[in-house]
């Protein structure tokens, strides 16, 4: 006969084998039967990696096509910005309440692409390509990618590339792989030729655009002095200035055209260069400074655009401060990207002692580079963009 059951946990752990119960489990379970609860798992891995990708491009369409409409539109006189529209649009919304509409969707548009942007990153344990066990030789050639900041994402990509280019004795020994590595970058980065002179018909125009404090205005000093006070190849030369905003901006340019014996026009509206143009036509060489605008904003890229676009054959060259982070750079590319441009510059290398984003910047967009500027004299601090810069600088730390 059984002996009866006494509550409370000293008696069930002196009861249990003889009244044939389960052991107390920690977990709670709604298991059944006799055999010990077993724990449950939620397998939420989230989005996959390449969910998120089409995620983001479906934002980026939509973006896209909110600037195409905006463009479209009439510019109002009075415009309040980042307006929140609360209500439907009307079959007959006026332009101006067609604009707010347009504002507002384009601001919430870029708050999601923004989360997303952080979503992507916090989960790079997720979305970082999973690779095995590598080699000797590409394993130091991750590690020194590391170390020169270069951004995981794109670490991971060089790697996995390499794994068909390296040869199998480069695989193993550091420092034959990192020997091929340097010319696998030289191959895969670009740069872009010295500007080529017209002959005939009329100047070569070049324009700088870019965001604000990048050092736009310094960098057209060094370059016109390049060519306007170079003793073998002086070229003619004249400076147009768009930047009507910031304080000084004119006056400074005006000094460095005075200083090397240029001329300078002073443009205030697209129309300005209809009548400037003529009046240069015997130059070798045109250079525009733009005024530094924000690349979230889109009505600034918009003016910006206007101007541009009375210029069709200019080229155009996107300036990028080297000690910003490379995220931001990636963004500004993108931005931009909307203006239309060909060649990058790299400014201020001499404030910043980590290459890997520049680096992961041309590997990613697969832009080309024009030039350098590195220190604030002119224009001694200002080169030609080429790989060996790169290649004086890859891999400071792989030790042999």
């Amino acid at each position: 006969m059984s002996r009866p059951y006494t509550p409370g946990i000293k008696a069930y752990t002196s009861q249990k084998s003889v009244h044939d119960m389960r052991p107390v489990h920690g977990l709670r379970s709604i298991q059944e039967g006799d055999e010990d609860p077993r724990p449950q798992k939620v397998n939420d891995a989230g989005l996959e990696p390449h969910q998120i990708q089409d995620l983001l491009s479906e934002i980026l369409a939509v973006k896209d096509e909110r600037y195409r409409r905006e463009k479209m539109l009439p510019k109002p006189e009075n415009r309040t910005r980042n307006k929140v529209v609360q209500h439907e649009p009307a079959s007959d919304s006026s332009p101006a309440e067609m604009r707010d509409i347009v504002t507002a969707m384009e601001l919430r548009v870029n708050q999601i692409f923004t989360m997303l942007q952080n979503l992507n990153r916090e989960s790079g344990e997720v979305l970082e390509r999973k690779l095995p066990d590598l080699p000797q030789g590409l394993f130091e050639v991750k590690k020194n990618l590391l170390a020169m900041e270069t951004p995981p994402e794109i670490a991971d990509q060089v790697i996995f590339d390499l794994k068909d280019y390296l040869p199998s004795s480069a695989l193993r020994y550091p420092e034959e792989a990192i020997r091929a590595t340097c010319s696998w970058f030289e191959k895969k980065l670009r740069f872009s030729p010295e500007i080529e002179f017209k002959r005939k018909s009329g100047p070569t125009i070049v324009v700088l655009i870019g965001p604000t404090g990048v050092g736009k205005t310094t960098t057209i000093a060094k370059l016109a002095a390049s060519y306007g006070l170079s003793q073998t190849h002086q070229r003619s030369i004249a400076l147009f200035t768009l930047d009507t905003f910031r304080i000084g901006a004119a006056n400074q340019l005006q000094q460095f055209a005075d200083i090397i014996g240029a001329d300078m026009e002073i443009l205030y509206k697209p129309e300005d260069i209809d009548s400037a143009l003529p009046r240069h036509q015997d130059k070798d060489l045109i250079i525009v400074d733009t005024a530094g605008r924000c690349q979230k904003d889109t009505e600034e890229l918009c003016e910006l655009n206007c101007f541009i676009e009375k210029l069709p054959s200019a080229l155009k060259y996107l300036v990028l401060s080297a000690n910003t982070k490379y995220s931001d750079m990636i963004d500004t590319i993108r931005c931009f990207g909307r203006v239309g441009f060909e060649h990058l510059i790299f400014t201020k290398i001499d404030e910043t002692n980590t290459f890997g984003p520049l680096l992961a910047v041309l590997f990613k967009t697969g832009k080309s580079l024009a030039y350098i500027t590195n220190g604030q004299k002119v224009p001694e601090d200002f080169r030609k963009a080429s790989f060996d810069f790169f290649n004086s600088r890859l891999f400071p730390d792989a030790e042999f």
